[in-house]
């Protein structure tokens, strides 16, 4: 990675599914008056179109380990080329999401980049259940999942979910525990997010100060 990117105008808010990063972020934005909220789950649905890399096509709750860092890579690779558009001209951007590698997440922190590992408290089928108010349909894409829908019709959407999540919490929680940790990111508990978004500005303009 290279170095020395004046990245104060940054915010990188970090962590896995069922924190409301996305709907955080965005209320962060509108308050902080920033221009772009950048999300790594965009970023990836665009280069499944234009990315030829059967890599990227594959689904978090089927990744492995390899594909995961694979994955991880690429993203992050775009992503450094693709915020430069916004810091040549000094705009201010928020990235949200987990497809960030180590070595990018460095990148961020060495540059001046203020990062925030958010960690959402409630229990994991409150969050769930709070997901599907915002993503009333998913396709189910894992095999065990499909079994399991046509071996019991009383499964909801909220059910199949809450399978999934703990499946993929199990499968990652370790390396991007150790990532987070390693980078010394700065970890934000909360329960409410508007207490959570009171939290983030008293730091960011502390910061600025």
């Amino acid at each position: 990675m290279e170095n020395k990117i004046d990245l104060s105008n940054v915010i990188v808010i970090i962590w896995w599914a069922f924190q409301w990063k996305s709907l955080i972020s965005l209320k962060l934005a509108s308050k902080l008056k920033y221009s772009w909220v950048i999300s790594t789950d965009y970023i990836r649905n665009f280069l499944r179109i234009e990315n030829k890399n059967p890599v990227i096509n594959i689904s978090t709750s089927r990744m492995d380990q390899e594909i995961f860092e694979k994955q991880r890579e690429i993203i992050s690779s775009f992503l450094l080329n693709y915020i430069k558009f916004y810091i040549d001209r000094k705009e201010k951007i928020i990235l949200e999401w987990m497809h960030f590698s180590k070595d990018f997440l460095l990148f961020l922190k060495n540059n001046w980049a203020k990062c925030f590992w958010l960690n959402n408290e409630l229990d994991w089928y409150e969050k769930v259940k709070l997901k599907t108010i915002t993503t009333p349909t998913i396709k189910i894409i894992h095999d065990n999942k499909e079994e399991i829908l046509e071996y019991s019709e009383k499964i909801n959407i909220e059910d199949i979910l809450y399978i999934q999540q703990k499946e993929y919490y199990e499968k990652f929680h370790n390396i991007l525990l150790n990532d987070l940790k390693d980078v010394d990111i700065k970890i934000i508990n909360y329960f409410n997010i508007y207490k959570w978004i009171k939290k983030i500005m008293k730091i960011i303009y502390k910061k600025s100060i």
